[in-house]
């Protein structure tokens, strides 16, 4: 059987100790960050869109129709990115299908 001794001093020890909570501590800020960021992004139903757009379901289905609105269906539901409408709502290509003028 091997055995090592290993000698450590009064700040050898502290520093040991200081180093592992520092690792401990890094771990956990880095898991705090993973667990802040989103997981998916966010998305608009159809009734949502139409109240934000002001627009009827029925002009929301000729955006789709035209290639303007790409829809994601998830069951029977229709799904729409926050990112691609806020993208149209910029470009200015919601504001022309809107009621509200």
């Amino acid at each position: 059987m091997n055995t090592s001794l290993i000698s450590l001093n009064v700040e050898g020890i502290q520093e040991a100790v200081r180093q592992a909570i520092r690792e401990e501590i890094g771990k956990q800020v880095k898991n705090v960050v993973i667990q802040a960021e989103p997981l998916q992004p966010e998305y608009y139903d159809r009734k949502q869109l139409c109240e934000l757009a002001h627009i009827s379901p029925s002009t929301l289905w000729r955006m789709e129709e035209d290639g303007i609105i790409q829809k994601l269906k998830f069951g029977r539901r229709n799904l729409y990115s926050k990112a691609e409408v806020d993208n149209l709502i910029i470009s200015g290509k919601l504001a022309k299908y809107s009621r509200r003028k």
